[in-house]
């Protein structure tokens, strides 16, 4: 299940008819709300899903104003606001029920207005509206589990792989080692038995050499 954030200033989205008016401050959803003080005034908001919520701000002059919300041209639920304890933020106004899941349009229309000697005041300030989709679902722990299980066996399997390389290539050149020595003189190094036998025969030259200098 997913949610979508329509913000009030989203005009690809939201359309306002009427004298409405944009306001907002730090405290609300990318610092904007929109609100009117003209009864009828309404807009109406795109989106896709199978439940929509409408959030928004009220204050001391907001108890009592009257708004309808409708779906898809269906008869309007009618909600009568609260008044609030100074500026209160993210208020839900309003929540539909379960719709299919497809593209909808809502409609929210003002009903009625508390008149106000302060101009702007005696209304509720619309801030964002939340979509719901719930047909996309984040992964279950059982999905995160196996993905988890199957990193850590991957990294298992690495290292093995690893050190069997490692293993080969020590293997190797300690062959390449053991068949051939080189000496600091750059000569090769036979292995013991060929040293003695070369020395043997370069023994058995020098007394030749001897025997033929002896003879002559």
């Amino acid at each position: 299940m997913s949610h979508n954030f329509i913000d009030d200033q989203d005009l690809t989205r939201v359309k306002y008819t009427g004298r409405w008016i944009r306001g907002g401050g730090p405290s609300e959803h990318h610092g904007t709300v929109a609100s009117s003080t003209i009864e009828g005034d309404y807009f109406t908001v795109s989106f896709y899903g199978s439940i929509i919520s409408v959030f928004g701000t009220i204050d001391a002059t907001s108890g009592g104003v009257v708004t309808n919300y409708s779906v898809d041209g269906a008869p309007p639920a009618q909600v009568t606001s609260q008044a609030g304890g100074g500026d209160t933020y993210d208020q839900q106004f309003w929540r539909s029920g379960w719709l299919n899941v497809g593209d909808h349009e809502l409609k929210v229309t003002m009903i009625k207005i508390n008149p106000d000697p302060i101009p702007g005041e005696g209304t509720i300030w619309f801030d964002y509206f939340k979509s719901t989709d719930p047909t996309i679902r984040p992964p279950s722990d059982s999905t995160v589990r196996r993905r988890h299980v199957g990193e850590i066996a991957g990294g298992v399997i690495g290292g093995f792989i690893f050190l069997a390389l490692v293993l080969a290539i020590w293997v190797v050149l300690k062959r390449q080692r053991q068949k051939g020595r080189v000496s600091k003189d750059g000569l090769e190094r036979l292995p013991d038995g060929e040293k003695q036998l070369s020395s043997l025969s370069r023994d058995h030259e020098g007394r030749n050499k001897n025997m033929s200098g002896g003879a002559s």
